[in-house]
């Protein structure tokens, strides 16, 4: 998002980058045989809704609030009457790193996906789907809002 034409569409394709006839396997970070609290996601973030006039403040909340109750980084995390100010400045001022969105002339529509890409899409969501519709996620906030 930061730097969209840093590479062009022949620099990306699957085949170059991933290799061709490569099967990649679905895999569990290894982080997680490390991690006390277990390994499963304590939030889900969608960048739509950070983005959105209407949701994005408590977007960015989760976001906040998730930092706060980590025993590592808690203490440094400012305080929650500053975020709703630091949304605005991003999100309705504009202020901060340039992305995509900041393109003149482009609206979110002029950006296509290849079939390749679509197809890889739907089969990780296809994917996860599968995985966190089943238990023990079913019950899980987190998985349901995936």
């Amino acid at each position: 998002l930061m730097m969209p034409t840093v590479y062009t569409r022949a620099e990306l394709d699957y085949d170059l980058v991933v290799g061709a006839d490569t099967v990649v396997e679905d895999a569990y970070d290894p982080h997680c045989a490390t991690v006390t609290e277990g390994c499963a996601p304590v939030a889900v973030i969608s960048a739509e809704n950070l983005r959105d006039y209407s949701r994005g403040k408590a977007e960015t909340a989760l976001i906040g609030n998730v930092l706060k109750r980590n025993s590592k980084m808690g203490d440094y995390v400012i305080e929650d009457e500053t975020w709703d100010c630091i949304w605005s400045e991003l999100i309705e001022n504009g202020k901060g790193l340039k992305t995509v969105y900041d393109r003149p002339g482009f609206v979110e529509s002029d950006y296509k996906f290849s079939a390749e890409m679509l197809e890889e899409m739907i089969h990780e969501l296809d994917r996860l789907i599968t995985k966190y519709g089943a238990s023990p996620w079913d019950t899980m906030t987190t998985a349901n809002k995936l």
